[in-house]
């Protein structure tokens, strides 16, 4: 017989796996009656999203030196740790967005194979 414990982990477990098959089923849902996707677009709003991210870093690493300059060493701690959080943001969407390209250039490239 299993320990409340044991059964505690296997109900969060399951709970965790239901989640992740509904947000696969909202996008899914979503986007059903959209055949396709205007690629432009697509990248122009995330290197958008991707600008604000880096243009906000900028910001908080100003906020960081003015902290800095007025001896706030916890402050100037915080200021540094969200504009590298900001900038790990903007990474990963450039990231995201080249990998975009290079699926669909593969893509195009067996299609034309066929």
């Amino acid at each position: 017989m299993k320990t409340i414990h044991e059964l505690q982990a296997e109900v969060e477990k399951l709970g965790e796996q239901a989640k992740g098959k509904s947000a696969e089923v909202d996008m899914e849902e979503r986007i059903k009656d959209i055949p396709t996707l205007d690629t432009k677009n697509v990248i122009n709003k995330l290197s958008n999203e991707a600008t604000i991210f880096e243009n906000c870093a900028n910001k908080f690493y100003d906020y960081e030196i003015k902290a800095i300059e007025s001896s706030d060493t916890r402050g100037s701690f915080y200021w540094n740790l969200i504009a590298k959080e900001n900038q790990n943001v903007a990474k990963t969407i450039r990231k995201a967005i080249t990998f975009i390209i290079r699926e669909q250039k593969e893509t195009n490239r067996i299609n034309k194979l066929y």
